[in-house]
């Protein structure tokens, strides 16, 4: 695993294509969302599928680097890490001239700053288990109270989705970890998820800044598909 700290904007969007497509297999794997409808899986995942590549990043960092809350070490690529505090581009790719890479350094140095805050520390803190890690995303991905265009069977499968993953989490941590009182990691665990939707917010409103003033482009961010 090697250290880069300064990245190379095209490298980075093939790794977030490999995670994309990665999230895809994973997601197909869930029999309920297999049997939605074709539109409604095109909403669901475009709406999940970032969140769900950011939180698994981040438990897999843990694992690897540990749960030092100063160490801000991130697995960005299948062979490469950055620190998740200090985002730098290489200006040299996608035509970008160094006053837009810095400006995309700028812009992204708050978004860093949230994620080690809000989601990479209380992920630290709790030591969070791979089935809470799995609880957490199934809840990032049945969240589909905003998304416009559902039908309505597919948000009565997200609840019961969700009821369920409830159900399996308190069956978890009653009988397997035998803890008594859970409900302050019930709260850490919710509260992870709502700092992802809001990073899901700022990423947009980067990506859309960055396409406005022609930053540079992507093929993924045509028509707002992964924004």
């Amino acid at each position: 695993m090697r250290e880069v700290l300064l990245i190379d904007i095209v490298e980075a969007l093939q790794e977030m294509e490999k995670s994309i497509y990665r999230t895809a297999k994973f997601i197909m794997s869930c029999k309920e969302f297999v049997k939605l409808p074709l539109s409604d899986k095109w909403l669901v995942f475009r709406h999940c599928s970032n969140s769900c590549c950011m939180l698994v990043r981040i438990y897999m960092s843990t694992q690897l680097f540990g749960y030092d809350l100063h160490d801000h070490r991130t697995i960005f690529g299948d062979d490469f890490y950055c620190y998740v505090d200090k985002f730098n581009f290489d200006s040299s790719t996608l035509g970008l001239t160094e006053e837009n890479a810095k400006k995309v350094s700028q812009m992204l140095a708050p978004f860093g700053n949230q994620m080690s805050k809000n989601v990479m520390k209380p992920m630290k803190i709790l030591r969070i288990t791979k089935l809470e890690l799995v609880y957490v995303i199934a809840l990032v991905i049945w969240d589909v109270d905003n998304i416009e265009g559902l039908s309505d069977s597919t948000v009565d499968v997200a609840e019961r989705f969700k009821e369920e993953a409830a159900n399996e989490l308190h069956n978890y941590y009653k009988f397997e970890l035998r803890m008594t009182n859970y409900a302050y990691r019930i709260c850490q665990l919710t509260n992870i998820v709502h700092a992802v939707d809001k990073l899901c917010d700022m990423r947009k409103e980067i990506f859309t800044i960055a396409k406005v003033f022609d930053m540079f482009s992507c093929a993924m961010f045509e028509k707002d598909s992964f924004l």
